[in-house]
């Protein structure tokens, strides 16, 4: 659990810069800053349920990363 936390949060912190790298020409087009910080908040508790109850939705990260791609 421990772990998987840090690894929850270390995520997190690299989104910021994977937006801002990869997204940056789109931001005049891009949702509003609530809206994104709305669905940072939810991806963290995704990323934590994940990580507590992992055996039972068997969530895999790349699936989560391409849904935030897509939102933002």
């Amino acid at each position: 659990m421990g772990l998987g936390l840090f690894h929850t949060v270390l995520s997190f912190c690299f989104i910021p810069f994977y937006y801002h790298s990869y997204h940056f020409e789109f931001s005049q087009s891009a949702w509003p800053l609530k809206t994104r910080l709305s669905f940072y908040v939810l991806f963290i508790w995704l990323m934590i349920i994940k990580d507590m109850y992992g055996s039972l939705f068997q969530v895999s990260h790349q699936y989560i990363y391409s849904i935030l791609v897509l939102m933002i």
